[in-house]
């Protein structure tokens, strides 16, 4: 009986892992749209600013929210020979207890600013 059970089982699973996706690259939603600009300060050091227009109703978590909660992270290509500075958020921050999470959320709403 196991082993007929097994069988099923095997069988259920190898036909239905033919129509399994994570992800349709056709339906993913751009939250925000970013545009950057780099700034020579001195020598080889650059201010980065990156601008994100955020789409209706969406928001984008807080750079300096903690690694086990919802955040926002920036990095750089693998390719680029270069170090990461500070961050620096701009205005408009929404600071807020989000009840799903329960506990305080920091995010942004319409435009985010972030200079690295």
């Amino acid at each position: 009986m196991f082993r007929i059970l097994s069988a099923f089982l095997l069988t259920v699973l190898f036909f239905s892992s033919n129509n399994l996706q994570a992800q349709d690259d056709d339906t993913v939603l751009q939250v925000a749209k970013w545009t950057f600009k780099a700034e020579k300060q001195n020598g080889q050091t650059y201010l980065i600013t990156a601008t994100g227009k955020i789409t209706a109703d969406w928001g984008v978590f807080s750079t300096s929210m903690p690694d086990d909660q919802p955040n926002t992270r920036v990095s750089l290509d693998s390719g680029v020979n270069a170090v990461l500075g500070s961050i620096k958020e701009g205005a408009g921050l929404i600071n807020e207890k989000n009840s799903l999470l329960d506990t305080f959320v920091r995010y942004y709403k319409n435009n985010i600013e972030i200079q690295i």
